[in-house]
């Protein structure tokens, strides 16, 4: 049965149980399982990440509309759906570290610990400058540092993720620094 006559039959039953249900998150198990591996190298957490992203099949049938493509819509659902699942298990408990900067004259603090390769991620949040700043970002700006500068992706991952090329996301990372800088400039 195709996708689309699945999703209908799935939205028609009241239980989230039904056999069309199933299927469709049978479906996306494989990129339920993908999308965690890409978020943590950590076994026990993927597991947990993977379940947070089958259950957001779930609610993305219940939400979708037909008038867009499901797949892209699902994929979505269970990028943010691993996302949380994962600050769930880190609120409150990391924070990127500062560093000095020697590096280049004009570069400030902020761009500093946030352009390092290999940044630091550490225990309970200290006063929440940084913390706050982010909270200031767009949602999409907020996972884009997420993923980059707590998960620790690279860019190409996070690319791979984000279905966009490398370029691109450096693109959207210097944006995000340069509105983190204004905001902790304010």
């Amino acid at each position: 049965m195709e996708l689309p006559e699945l999703i209908e039959q799935a939205q028609a039953r009241s239980s989230d149980n039904s056999a069309a249900m199933n299927e469709v998150v049978r479906r996306f198990d494989g990129l339920a399982v993908k999308t965690a591996r890409y978020i943590t190298t950590d076994r026990h957490l993927q597991e947990d990440l993977a379940n947070a992203a089958r259950y957001a099949v779930v609610k993305a049938v219940r939400r979708h509309r037909r008038d867009t493509g499901f797949v892209s819509f699902a994929a979505t659902y269970m990028r943010f759906a691993a996302l949380r699942e994962l600050r769930r298990w880190t609120t409150g408990t990391a924070t990127i570290t500062m560093v000095s900067i020697d590096a280049e004259p004009g570069v400030t603090e902020i761009e500093q610990a946030l352009l390092m390769e290999d940044v630091i991620v550490v225990g309970p949040l200290g006063d929440g400058n940084l913390a706050d700043a982010v909270g200031c970002l767009r949602a999409d700006q907020q996972e884009l540092v997420y993923l980059r500068h707590v998960a620790q992706l690279q860019v190409q991952e996070i690319a791979e993720i984000e279905g966009t090329t490398r370029s691109a996301v450096s693109h959207r990372l210097a944006t995000c620094h340069r509105a983190l800088e204004a905001v902790l400039a304010a």
